[in-house]
């Protein structure tokens, strides 16, 4: 099990578990936007 996530994570992260927090943030931030720009004009059809 350590192996995957030796290989995923290549920069040394603290205890604490801050920045993958922050990328999982951004990550959902972005996925959210991009799939609101593409489900907005089929949206905007039936309004």
């Amino acid at each position: 099990m350590a192996a995957p996530l030796a290989q995923r994570t290549q920069t040394p992260e603290p205890p604490d578990g801050v920045p993958e927090k922050v990328g999982t943030v951004i990550g959902n931030l972005v996925f959210a936007a991009s799939l609101a720009l593409v489900l907005w004009p089929i949206v905007r059809r039936f309004l």
